[in-house]
């Protein structure tokens, strides 16, 4: 094997067949991607097969290798992690149904069908390689190895350990799940994916005990999902705290069984999908609340989910504080929510409380001497106090807040913007207030 060797597959040169594909289709967004053995599959969530890919192995002789791990670049192209002691970091474009194939020497899996991960940045691949014995002592290495996209040569890092899955975390973080044997996945380690920089350890076992995991998928909060051999599916906090599990059953030959879980992925939408040994697909959400089965008719299911549709951030043009006057002036607190931000693509948006402040001091004359004069920053709720400046004999303005906030859609959109309470000085002249401006913080007191 040649470090770095890049092929641009020429199947009929190969002596293999030409892939049965339909009619030349990108991937449709928000599908599955499935590969089991040599075939890679396009299925709806509901489980209707869209389409599928032969899958080539380019070594030499020709052989039939197990097409393992799958993601799909923002580029549109599937990247497969092509094979078990000489891999292929194998590529295909969907519209021009042609692949190409990258190796890296000393690059190797161990036989089992459950191993073998790989994830895609913008500029980089990822994937697992684990020591072995072949090619004069090369393949002892083990590590992570990373793949430039734009033809620099790999990269292997992290070789202390011996990974059998990694992931791509919906946080931006590159999660690898080592090492292998029995019971293998004990631990996870984290890394920034652009410097490869260690950050965390994971201790799983500390967690479980001595038990096996086998593949893992991490949200945006960095909470980890992880799927068990034994069936098992788990929910772990990103500080490490076991939250939910859940032990589906599968069915093999009119049997109710466990399931033996190869792999599991995460959309941004919050969905997960499982890939079994028995060819079943689980979905479900990060709650738990449903399962969704369906059968692909193989054995030994990688999953992955297809890069969504892009992005629209919500809209905060349209917010407003309600209520967004408050009388009367009683001193009480008065729960104000912010209503009016909008999503072009539906998405449920949150709302976080960033700051409150307002254009009078918190402890001023007439004002009833309270303090502080709001609470509920990194809420989606102020709670603001009816007051304001009404000393006998002076011509107060009224009180204006000024509550800022965050949209966030869930899908890494964001928009953030400011919306007015007034507290009037009094019942005339329309209930205006003159807005001095956010001078003063209203969570602090002697502001």
């Amino acid at each position: 094997m040649i470090g770095g060797t890049f092929h641009r597959c020429s199947l009929i040169a190969l002596g293999l067949a030409l892939p049965q594909m339909s009619a030349a289709s990108v991937i449709t967004p928000g599908n599955l991607l499935i590969s089991s053995r040599e075939v890679l599959y396009e299925y709806t969530t509901a489980g209707v097969q869209v389409q599928s890919f032969d899958v080539p192995y380019p070594g030499w002789p020709p052989v039939i290798e197990s097409a393992r791990d799958i993601v799909q670049a923002e580029s549109g192209d599937v990247y497969v992690y092509n094979g078990t002691f000489d891999p292929y970091l194998s590529s295909l474009d969907p519209g021009s149904e042609s692949w190409n194939h990258r190796t890296f020497s000393g690059w190797s899996t161990v036989n089992n069908g459950t191993y073998g991960g790989i994830a895609v940045t913008d500029n980089h691949a990822f994937v697992t390689d684990m020591g072995t014995f072949g090619d004069g002592g090369a393949d002892n290495a083990q590590g992570v190895v990373r793949f430039d996209l734009d033809g620099a040569n790999p990269l292997r890092f992290a070789t202390d350990v011996e990974p059998i899955d990694l992931t791509l975390g919906l946080d931006g973080l590159l999660y690898v799940l080592h090492p292998g044997g029995s019971p293998g996945g004990r631990f996870v380690e984290v890394f920034d994916p652009a410097t490869l920089a260690f950050i965390k350890q994971i201790n799983l076992a500390g967690i479980f005990g001595h038990t096996e995991h086998r593949a893992i998928a991490v949200d945006s909060h960095g909470d980890l999902f992880i799927a068990d051999l034994d069936g098992e599916v788990h929910h772990v906090s990103a500080t490490g705290v076991l939250l939910d599990t859940i032990n589906p059953e599968c069915d093999w030959i009119g049997r109710p069984i466990h399931c033996q879980f190869y792999d599991i992925d995460i959309s941004h939408s919050g969905m997960l999908a499982l890939g079994t040994r028995f060819g079943e697909v689980f979905l479900t959400d990060t709650r738990f609340s449903s399962v969704s089965t369906f059968d692909v008719g193989r054995r030994g299911v990688f999953v992955a989910f297809s890069i969504p549709e892009p992005n629209t951030p919500p809209d905060c043009s349209g917010a407003v504080a309600d209520p967004n006057l408050l009388w009367p002036p009683d001193q009480k607190f008065v729960d104000v929510a912010i209503v009016g931000v909008t999503d072009p693509d539906g998405d449920p948006v949150t709302i976080t409380i960033t700051d409150i402040a307002q254009d009078e001091p918190l402890e001023g004359l007439g004002d009833g001497n309270t303090c502080p004069d709001a609470i509920g920053v990194d809420t989606d709720i102020a709670y603001v106090r009816a007051e304001r400046s009404g000393a006998k004999n002076t011509s107060g303005d009224g009180r204006v807040y000024h509550l800022s906030f965050t949209a966030d859609d869930g899908q890494g959109g964001e928009c953030s913007a400011t919306v007015t309470v007034c507290v009037p000085h009094d019942q005339h002249q329309g209930n205006a207030c003159v807005d001095q401006g956010p001078v003063f913080d209203s969570t602090v007191c002697g502001e």
